[in-house]
C-alpha cells in the first residue's frame, strides 16, 4: 500500500518511526539515530510527517517542508490520549500517526527562523522581569523588618531604593546595608537587561510588516505585537479568527451533561504569556475610554456597553478576544 503519514517520536540521539497508510494501518516502523535521521527522511516519497511540539520539531519541520513533505506538528496533550498500552518511543509515534489522522484534529504552525529569533527575546525577557520581581520583593521583605515600607510598584521602588540606603539616620546597620546595596546591583544589572531586550524587540517590531500593522489597533504595543507574531507560526493552520482566539483562551468554556450545556469563563487554555499580553493591552483601551481619552475609538460605544452591563475585567477579556481575532486576519494577509 501507499506510504500516505510517517509520525516521528523526536528525540536528542534516537528517533523512532511509524508509517503508516491512509486507513491508518502499520507499513513499517523505523529506529534511527540521528546521523541517518534526515538522509532517510529525503528519500522518502512525499508524504505527510506529523510529530510532537517539542524541542527541535520545528527545526525539523522547516528540513523536512523544504524537501516537499507536508509537515504536521501536533500538541503534545492531544497525542496522550491515543498511547496504547505502555508509554514508550515506539508506542509515541504510532499515537502520533493515529492523532494527526483524525479529522477534528488542530495542528501548531509551523515558526520561521525569525520568528523563533523573536521568541528567544521573550522567554529571556520573561525570566528577567521574573528575577527584578523577586529581587525588588526580597529587598521589600527585609526593608520591612527594619521599619522601611516600599511600594509595590518597580518605578516607585526605582525611586526611593537609592535615598534609603543612603540615608544614615534610619536603622539599617552597616551589615545589612552592605547586602541590599549588593542585591540593589543585582536589581539594576538585571534592570537595564530588560531594557535592552525590549529596545532589541522594538527595532525588530519597526522593521517587521505584519507588527507595524498589528500596532495600527489599539492594545498593541510592541510587546503584545512582537509576541503574536512570534507565537502564532503559521496563522493558516487556523480555520477563522475564533479558532485562534479559543487557542489562546480567550473564548468561554463549555461544561454539558444530559442536553444542559453550561457557559463559564474563558477556558484559560493555551499560551499564558500571550493571553496576559493580550489582556493587559486590553484593559488599558478599556481604561482609556472609561477615562473618555479615546472617545474615537472605533469600538468605544462597544466597551462602555460592556463595561456597564459585565464590568471592567470582563470588558476588557471581551476586548482581548475581538483583538485576537482581528489580529488572525491582519497576519493571514501578510
Amino acid at each position: 500500500m501507499d506510504l500516505y503519514i510517517v509520525g516521528v517520536d523526536l528525540a536528542k540521539e534516537v528517533f523512532h518511526l511509524h508509517a503508516a497508510n491512509k486507513k491508518g494501518e502499520k507499513l513499517w516502523a523505523r529506529k534511527l539515530k540521528r546521523a541517518e535521521f534526515y538522509n532517510f527522511v529525503r528519500d522518502l516519497p512525499r508524504c505527510k510527517i506529523a510529530m510532537e511540539a517539542c524541542g527541535g520539531a520545528h527545526h525539523w519541520a522547516r528540513k523536512f517542508s523544504e524537501l516537499g513533505h507536508e509537515i504536521l506538528i501536533i500538541a503534545a496533550q492531544y497525542v496522550k490520549p491515543f498511547v496504547k498500552r505502555n508509554k514508550n518511543d515506539k508506542n509515541d509515534a504510532a499515537a502520533i500517526v493515529e492523532t494527526a489522522l483524525r479529522p477534528d484534529m488542530h495542528f501548531v504552525g509551523m515558526k520561521s527562523l525569525h520568528q523563533q529569533d523573536v521568541q528567544c527575546l521573550h522567554r529571556v525577557r520573561s525570566r528577567l522581569v521574573h528575577e527584578r520581581t523577586a529581587i525588588i520583593q526580597e529587598m521589600r521583605g527585609f526593608l520591612m523588618e527594619y521599619g522601611l515600607v516600599m511600594p509595590v510598584k518597580a518605578s516607585s521602588f526605582r525611586k526611593r531604593i537609592a535615598d534609603i540606603l543612603e540615608d544614615a539616620t534610619n536603622e539599617l546597620t552597616e551589615s545589612v546595608r552592605s547586602t541590599l546595596k549588593e542585591l540593589y546591583d543585582d536589581f539594576k544589572y538585571t534592570d537595564k537587561r530588560v531594557r535592552d531586550l525590549e529596545k532589541r524587540l522594538e527595532q525588530i517590531c519597526n522593521t517587521t510588516p505584519v507588527c507595524q500593522s498589528l500596532q495600527k489597533r489599539a492594545g498593541f504595543g510592541v510587546m503584545c505585537a512582537t509576541a503574536l507574531y512570534c507565537e502564532i507560526g503559521d496563522p493558516r493552520v487556523y480555520k477563522n479568527g475564533r479558532q485562534f482566539s479559543a487557542s489562546l483562551g480567550l473564548t468561554p468554556k463549555h461544561r454539558g451533561t444530559g442536553g444542559r450545556n453550561l457557559i463559564q469563563g474563558i477556558s484559560k487554555r493555551g499560551n499564558v504569556y500571550l493571553r496576559q499580553l493580550m489582556v493587559h493591552g486590553a484593559r488599558s483601551v478599556v481604561s482609556k475610554v472609561k477615562l473618555k481619552i479615546n472617545e474615537k475609538y472605533e469600538v468605544s460605544s462597544w466597551i462602555k456597553r460592556i463595561e456597564e452591563e459585565r464590568g471592567f475585567n470582563k470588558a476588557s477579556v471581551a476586548l482581548a478576544n475581538k483583538n485576537a481575532r482581528w489580529a488572525w486576519h491582519v497576519l493571514v494577509g501578510h
